[in-house]
């Protein structure tokens, strides 16, 4: 049985008016996210997970560009539904050598017409699935 959800994520605030932000804890982001809509199509969400946090981008526009500070712990990964075709699209990476967490990290998540990447400013590993409270991406 899963936890209950606040007990995993007790923290939540609102990063701007379409950006939900639901943590663990509210401490100081080292490191730094920008995502970037590549795509001609508005996206419908797009969740972005770290074993600690979760960001939720609603009804993003295309071409539109997002930064986000955050704290790199264990996974990222990208999850998200073009709001015209319904069709989805994920990708999740981790750190090499089995690292948990960085300091000062940037990474970059660009969605395409066809697939979203997850970049960082050092190599990373494409892996299964998200967060600890959702081991693939077809469990909501």
């Amino acid at each position: 049985m899963d936890q209950d959800f606040t007990v995993l994520y007790p923290m939540s605030s609102w990063a701007s008016e379409s950006v939900l932000r639901i943590g663990q804890v509210e401490d100081a982001a080292d490191d730094t996210l920008r995502v970037t809509n590549d795509s001609m199509h508005r996206l419908t969400y797009l969740l972005i997970e770290t074993y600690r946090d979760k960001f939720i981008l609603f009804d993003v526009e295309p071409r539109a560009v997002v930064t986000l500070h955050f704290n790199y712990i264990g996974k990222l990964s990208a999850e998200g539904r073009f709001r015209d075709s319904g069709a989805r699209f994920a990708d999740a990476v981790a750190l090499p050598g089995g690292a948990e967490s960085v300091n000062g990290e940037q990474f970059s998540i660009h969605v395409r017409e066809s697939a979203v990447t997850i970049d960082g400013s050092r190599q990373l590993r494409h892996v299964a699935c998200c967060a600890e409270d959702r081991p693939s991406f077809g469990r909501d």
